[in-house]
């Protein structure tokens, strides 16, 4: 029995105890879950503590940048208080502080500038420009900048201008600047008045309008606009002023100071007073249709103006050397060196109311020919002539020319005592060519009342016998080798 009851008790232990056992089993499942839950958690707060917007990872790159930055202020601020030093050193010193390389200063700077006067015309200012500029130096294109009276006019690398196109004794005001390599001006202004108009001073200059001007001694000359004044011409008038058009025509101002001399004189042949004055007239009373009104109109032009024009040289042509009459198809040309324009008449008729066809007819077309808008084109009247050798021996109008005066005897003077004419501009006396010798010349001069004018001489003759003031008449269809023209221009 008692044996009976240990073995019970021992069954009911190993129940117990495996009662026991089941429920630690359970226990401890708990507790691992609720660990893995925990760590799980701690996991989470880990990773988010780490890595999170404000992790410690984030922090400590924070962290790090601030460090930087404060580096960087601590360097720029340790360099600010060495360029401070360094300038105080160098104040101190009058100098450089010797204190290391220091970077080249911003040049703030502009261009030193100064304007001199050049050339000064009636018509022109030149001017020549110093700038300098140690630092930068002038900037590499167009440094110069040019301006008249506040306008630009132009921009250069050259430092020289000239302003053209200006008005005479007027005053302009002339400002430049000059830039340097980055970008900065100087700037210098003078105050510069063109000069009064004169012969000298215009030379070369095209006139747009018909323009009074003086000549060296103060007196008028009229300069025609469209045209300019030859680089060669005298300086005054009792010299010989040598105007030109846009095509190399030239020809020479005959002064007329005084209109009681404006007429016509007895001229000189074989070393006298010729007596033929008396035969001719001028204008012809039975010219053609025209006449008197143009000669009235030359007249009043010559007085109104105080002068007028005559061609530097005898008509020429630069076709060909003329061995016939060949009508008026030839150009005609006032020029030097050409081809004198003879083999030609007063008219293509003998008629003396009949201008077609000739020397007239052509002078009367030379000026809408070469475009002339300003001036009247013609045959020289026999006025006009006289009045040219009045300008050249003042003693002609008192007919009392020296032996020895060009007008009187040309001997020497002119293309005399020859075989066949030469080209134009054999001799001259102020300025004007060929007024004696190489081939007579028309006028509109009439001899009675079938025969019109010519002056000066032909190359078959004599300068003693035929000066420059001698006077010929011929039929007017007459054509020859010996005989050609010159023409005249009035305002």
């Amino acid at each position: 029995m008692r044996k009976n009851k240990i073995i019970n008790n021992k069954v009911n232990k190993n129940a117990h105890t495996q009662a026991n056992t089941k429920r630690n089993a359970g226990i401890t499942l708990i507790a691992l879950v609720i660990t893995i839950i925990i760590i799980i958690i701690l996991a989470s707060i880990t990773i988010n503590f780490a890595f999170g917007d404000n992790g410690l990872i984030n922090m400590a790159e924070e962290a790090r940048d601030l460090a930087a930055n404060s580096t960087d202020y601590e360097s720029n601020a340790r360099a600010n208080l060495v360029s401070y030093m360094n300038e105080f050193i160098a104040d101190l010193n009058g100098g450089s502080s010797g204190g290391g390389t220091e970077e080249p200063e911003e040049d703030i700077t502009p261009p030193v500038v100064a304007i001199q006067e050049g050339a000064i015309t009636s018509n022109s200012i030149e001017i020549n420009v110093s700038a300098n500029d140690p630092e930068s130096g002038l900037a590499s294109e167009n440094p110069y900048v040019y301006y008249l009276n506040g306008e630009e006019k132009g921009r250069n690398n050259t430092g020289s201008y000239k302003f053209e196109g200006l008005t005479a004794e007027t005053q302009y005001t002339i400002k430049v600047e000059v830039y340097n390599g980055v970008g900065i001006k100087g700037e210098d202004s003078i105050t510069v008045s063109t000069t009064s108009k004169t012969v000298e001073n215009s030379k070369g200059e095209k006139f747009d309008n018909t323009t009074q001007i003086e000549d060296e001694s103060g007196d008028t000359v009229w300069i025609p606009g469209g045209f300019e004044i030859a680089e060669d011409s005298a300086n005054d008038a009792d010299d010989g002023v040598v105007i030109q058009d846009s095509n190399g025509n030239q020809f020479v101002w005959i002064p007329v100071k005084d209109e009681s001399k404006f007429q016509r004189y007895e001229g000189y042949q074989n070393g006298s007073l010729a007596s033929i004055l008396s035969d001719c007239s001028e204008p012809f009373a039975n010219g053609y249709s025209t006449e008197k009104t143009e000669y009235d109109a030359m007249v009043s032009s010559v007085k109104t103006y105080d002068g007028f024009y005559v061609g530097r040289y005898e008509a020429g042509t630069t076709n060909a050397n003329r061995s016939s009459s060949s009508g008026i198809s030839d150009a005609v040309v006032v020029k030097k060196d050409a081809y004198v324009y003879n083999y030609v008449g007063w008219s293509d008729s003998d008629s003396m109311n009949d201008e077609t066809g000739g020397a007239v007819e052509i002078s009367k077309k030379f000026a809408s020919a070469n475009g002339y808008t300003t001036v009247t084109s013609t045959l020289i009247y026999g006025i006009q002539w006289d009045a040219v050798m009045n300008f050249i021996d003042p003693a002609y109008s008192t007919e009392s020319c020296s032996e020895t005066s060009f007008v009187r005897d040309s001997s020497g003077k002119g293309w005399y005592n020859q075989s066949a004419p030469t080209k134009t501009g054999y001799y001259a006396v102020k300025n004007i060519y060929d007024l004696g010798g190489n081939v007579y010349e028309w006028t509109m001069e009439a001899n009675g009342t079938n025969v019109r004018v010519d002056r000066g001489g032909g190359y078959n003759r004599s300068g003693s016998r035929s000066p420059a003031s001698s006077r010929y008449s011929s039929r007017p269809s007459t054509a020859s080798d010996n005989i050609g023209f010159r023409l005249a221009l009035y305002l």
